[in-house]
């Protein structure tokens, strides 16, 4: 349902799950609702295609063009590694984020997208070593959709891991606009167990 707080917001939602059309049913809207849709059609959000009086009008929704839908994200409140389901040799990599109250933030491979680095170093090789080659790093991206609030701020991206050992791992997450990197200690065991401890 479409909300005055932020309607541009609703529409992107719809436009990045490949929804082009919204059917409006006057008699069950709200003055409110049908106002909202009106001033969407004004501004050229939404177009209508077909209208029956005082029953209902087939919109399509427009390429957005709000200034404000440009995109950005939060800021990372803390990540972790822990076991994957998937499959052998991979981890799960969950990254939590800052939400302020009554904030959302699509996360699509389209409109913003999150692409991240993660590498393995032997926990051995002191951190201060510049120089030190990685045992294994790959770019990985996820790839899902989902509204990110206050109470469902994180994602999940399952992402290779090397073989049972000690390791330290930095992760590069990048932004549209710049990246920020995080790091950590892994242990892996040979039966799949993991254990994380971020900033060490």
């Amino acid at each position: 349902m479409l909300t005055r707080s932020n309607p541009i917001l609703a529409l992107s939602a719809l436009k990045a799950f490949g929804i082009q059309y919204i059917l409006a049913h006057w008699n069950n809207m709200s003055n409110e609702e049908k106002t909202l849709l009106q001033t969407l059609k004004i501004e050229g959000n939404i177009k209508a295609l077909f209208h029956e009086e005082n029953q209902h009008t087939l919109y399509q929704i427009n390429d957005i063009k709000d200034e404000g839908n440009t995109p950005w994200f939060p800021n990372i409140k803390r990540f972790t590694i822990y076991e994957s389901k998937q499959q052998n040799r991979s981890v799960t990599l969950c990254f939590y984020y800052q939400m302020e109250t009554n904030q959302s933030l699509l996360v699509t491979p389209w409109q913003n997208p999150i692409e991240c680095e993660i590498s393995w170093y032997n926990n051995s090789v002191k951190s201060s070593q510049m120089d030190r080659k990685p045992v294994l790093s790959k770019i990985v991206s996820y790839q899902a959709s989902k509204l990110l609030h206050t109470e469902s701020n994180a994602i999940t991206i399952d992402v290779p891991a090397p073989a049972p050992g000690k390791y330290q791992v930095v992760v590069k997450h990048r932004f549209p606009s710049h990246s920020t990197t995080r790091t950590g200690v892994c242990e892996i065991y040979s039966h799949g167990f993991v254990q994380f401890r971020e900033g060490l």
